[in-house]
């Protein structure tokens, strides 16, 4: 069940089918690809990094984002998790990112992406349907863990690649 604070399951698919639209309205991505200089870029996919969701290779990571959801005070130990657990989400990043900007087919991205220890929580999607899913088993996962992220919301940054740009929705707490 559900603390009173938290999002419903029918609020958060309300969500991530808000920002899927969002992602891949074609007058917002034709903006975002005039801001990266890329307004003739064919390549385009979004990738969607979420820092509340705990990663299956680090099982401490899910006590430590219960409590950091809350805002909750992290002894020494538990920042040291939290930090592990936000270099391992990096590292995951910068791999794909290195992959998208190099120019490598988005679908070998997707392949990438799911090979390493941070999928779900960093994924690539090349279509308005599959980041819609991507977000949704992202949020569940979260929920099914208990925790709370009232506090996040999800900053976009375009960023170009050879032959297009990828935006990347990253999901942090914010306050």
């Amino acid at each position: 069940m559900p603390e009173k604070h938290e999002k419903t399951l029918r609020q958060l698919n309300a969500e991530a089918e808000r920002y899927a639209k969002f992602c891949f309205d074609p007058e917002e991505r034709r903006r975002w690809q005039q801001g990266v200089g890329k307004p003739g870029g064919t390549s385009y996919a979004v990738v969607a990094v979420n820092r509340f969701l705990p990663l299956e290779s680090m099982p401490g990571s899910v006590l430590v984002l219960r409590r950091y959801g809350r805002g909750t005070s992290l002894d020494a130990a538990e920042l040291q998790t939290l930090k592990n657990y936000w270099h391992e989400i990096d590292d995951g990043l910068k791999e794909l990112h290195k992959l998208l900007v190099d120019g490598e087919p988005i679908s070998a991205v997707q392949a990438a992406a799911a090979a390493l220890r941070t999928w779900p929580a960093v994924g690539v999607a090349q279509s308005e349907e599959a980041l819609r899913s991507l977000l949704i088993l992202q949020f569940e996962r979260i929920r099914g863990k208990r925790i709370p992220w009232g506090q996040a919301d999800g900053s976009t940054y375009p960023t170009p690649t050879r032959d297009g740009m990828y935006l990347l929705i990253d999901w942090a707490r914010h306050g």
